[in-house]
């Protein structure tokens, strides 16, 4: 993902057609995404039902390569996997993140 937007209310991430919107004013997080030319419909999460934002390491046994995901995790048990480039990427947008929507440093 790419930070596009960094305001005082608003944080919009994007990767591919998948974008993340912070939206400081209404206090609430929405997720869009498109699969080829379908827009799949919007996920919506109050900051409140955020419970944390972590960074996501997997190594792929079979090309030996690592993937780095920024996961936003929901107190209902579901999350939300924002892919990154590389693990630097994906710290600065969990910070970024974080830091938005009030859980501070990890």
């Amino acid at each position: 993902m790419t930070i596009v937007e960094n305001t005082a209310q608003k944080l919009v991430l994007r990767s591919g057609s998948t974008t993340l919107t912070l939206d400081g004013a209404a206090k609430q997080a929405t997720l869009q995404s498109k699969i080829l030319f379908w827009q799949r419909a919007p996920a919506h999460a109050a900051f409140t039902d955020i419970s944390d934002v972590k960074l996501e390491e997997i190594h792929d046994g079979m090309s030996g390569a690592e993937i780095y995901n920024t996961m936003v995790l929901l107190k209902a048990g579901k999350g939300w996997a924002l892919t990154a480039d590389n693990k630097k990427q994906a710290e600065t947008e969990m910070a970024a993140i974080r830091n938005f929507i009030g859980l501070g440093k990890r």
